[in-house]
């Protein structure tokens, strides 16, 4: 749901009006695009992390049990 900032009583000003809805809205869009983004990027290090300690794990598991 999208509220107006400003108000502008004149004709002219509704233009501006409009302009500064439409900013607001689609800084709205990026900042909830980049919380996205890390989201996804925190899950992928997660996971690559994860494998890292797998790779380790047989690794070592080989070297003793090799």
């Amino acid at each position: 749901m999208r509220s107006r900032v400003f108000f502008f009583a004149r004709p002219k000003d509704r233009i501006l009006n409009i302009i500064i809805d439409n900013c607001v809205h689609i800084l709205e869009l990026l900042k909830n695009s980049i919380i996205q983004i890390n989201k996804t990027a925190l899950i992928d290090r997660f996971h690559e992390t994860e494998t890292d300690e797998e790779l380790i794990f047989q690794q070592l598991y080989f070297r003793i049990n090799g």
